[in-house]
């Protein structure tokens, strides 16, 4: 990958890979509403710089339960995104069971829009990515 550095923060990094121009974020330990919020609105303004249309989103570093921020990505930030350009969404779950069920509440929303795909192995996730 030819990725170059965005952001590197305690709670996310985020990447941009110029060959594919998919834009990879991965998430770090413990989340909650804020630090989800203020990683959202970070990830936003470089899909807007970059013009991403794919986002691979790492979360299998997250732990704890983040579920109090799930209906706010669903009824803002995901709708930002579409507006902003995502098309493909690519979610590569947690094996912490409380970060799952957050996932699993943002994504019982409805999300026009964004095909969001959700996935345990990583190379599933980016190779659905490369042919979409």
């Amino acid at each position: 990958m030819h990725n170059r550095v965005l952001l590197s923060e305690p709670h996310v990094t985020i990447k941009y890979d110029v060959l594919t121009e998919i834009l990879h974020v991965e998430w770090t330990g413990e989340q909650t509403e804020a630090t989800v919020r203020d990683g959202c609105d970070k990830i936003l303004k470089h899909v807007v710089s970059t013009r991403a249309s794919k986002v691979f989103n790492d979360n299998s570093l997250v732990t704890g339960n983040w579920s109090d921020a799930a209906q706010w990505g669903a009824k803002v930030w995901f709708p930002a995104m579409y507006k902003a350009g995502v098309k493909y969404f690519a979610w590569l779950l947690s094996p912490e069971i409380y970060s799952q069920l957050s996932t699993k509440e943002t994504l019982k929303h409805d999300i026009n829009g964004i095909i969001i795909l959700s996935f345990e192995e990583r190379a599933s996730a980016e190779n659905w990515l490369l042919v979409m």
